[in-house]
């Protein structure tokens, strides 16, 4: 037909009505939103060595420093008589004011909670007994806390979200004093962030493992554990000279530094997890079943304590101590649990 625009037959097709025993054709709709950015990833292996760079300048002579790394004594793996802690001596530590402070027993777990991620933690404040709110994070890697304002608001799901200035890694978080205290994914800083004014400070550990996938605690993909107790702030964490020992680091709350560092001289291979209540440190076997060493972090040595924490061997994700109501809390493949704690003593002379 002259003046008529030729149509090519795939026009033809999509133009046309739609032909018996045929689905209909359709054009592509206008590109979406794009969605929200994806948590990252875990660190990737490091690099080949690159080549030596040239030496440098000699530099100036520095200072002497007292900010060493003492070693406890010489650990048994674990808890063998022949090292620390002879039937003697054992009987003896029961009448030290410390010894009154150890957990002789762990009660049966409570659930509190199911939810769909493996991986994660649920925190209350340890210091302020009137201030009920819970913060879960969710994963061993993201950016958001959810914060619920009380137990029930958990129960029936109903949060509000805070963003964080870093990403998190790990499962070892703890909040004291309106703060959360949290590792930074992806170095060797731990951050303060206080609740309400959203600002952060930050503080690094030298020679501390951060990479590599050399976790202190491999079950939880946790390279630093923050624990609060009756005697302070804490971080436990494994030294990058060695790679091997579990140490621990006091902090000092108001100027947020290291007060010592503590050398449990305990292998991280053979720990599951680990809190520290009352100032002593508990570390689980590698199936997070028993307890299988303490370390007195006061006196600086091994103590003596052997007992069960669970029966079940599911993934633990967290294990954190909270003195407010001398409780476990736990995070087991999804199960938010709570265990009583019994200690020797009931009452504590602080």
């Amino acid at each position: 037909m002259d003046g008529a625009i030729p149509i090519h037959s795939s026009q033809r097709a999509a133009l046309s009505p739609q032909q018996p025993g045929h689905s209909p054709l359709w054009l592509p709709g206008a590109t979406g939103i794009p969605g929200e950015k994806g948590d990252p990833g875990e660190l990737g292996l490091t690099g080949n060595e690159g080549p030596a760079g040239q030496k440098g300048e000699k530099g100036d002579k520095g200072d002497v420093s007292n900010d060493v790394l003492p070693a406890g004594e010489t650990c048994a793996v674990p808890n063998d008589d022949t090292l620390v802690g002879k039937a003697d001596e054992k009987v003896n530590e029961h009448h030290s004011p410390q010894a009154e402070s150890m957990i002789t027993s762990i009660g049966n777990a409570t659930q509190v909670l199911k939810v769909t991620e493996t991986f994660g933690t649920w925190i209350r404040e340890s210091a302020n007994k009137s201030d009920e709110r819970v913060w879960v994070t969710e994963h061993f890697s993201g950016i958001r806390v959810k914060e619920f304002k009380d137990q029930p608001s958990l129960l029936n799901g109903s949060y509000s979200l805070i963003h964080l200035p870093y990403y998190f890694h790990g499962c070892g978080h703890a909040v004291y004093n309106n703060s959360l205290y949290y590792h930074k994914g992806g170095s060797n800083t731990i951050v303060r962030f206080e609740f309400g004014k959203e600002t952060s400070q930050t503080l690094k550990l030298e020679n501390a493992l951060y990479f590599d996938r050399k976790y202190l605690f491999a079950n939880s993909k946790t390279y630093f554990n923050l624990a609060v107790d009756e005697k302070g702030l804490w971080i436990i964490y494994a030294s990058s000279v060695d790679g091997s020992s579990i140490l621990v680091a006091q902090l000092d709350e108001r100027t947020f530094s290291v007060v010592q560092h503590i050398n449990t001289t305990y292998p991280k291979s053979k720990a599951g997890n680990a809190f520290i209540a009352r100032g002593i440190l508990y570390v689980t076997d590698t199936k997070d079943m028993r307890i299988t060493f303490a370390f007195d972090l006061l006196a600086g040595k091994q103590i003596n304590a052997n007992f069960d924490l669970r029966t079940t061997q599911s993934v633990l994700a967290m294990l954190s101590y909270n003195m407010r109501d001398q409780h476990l809390y736990s995070w087991e493949d999804g199960h938010l649990m709570l265990y009583p704690v019994q200690f020797l003593s009931g009452a504590l002379n602080q």
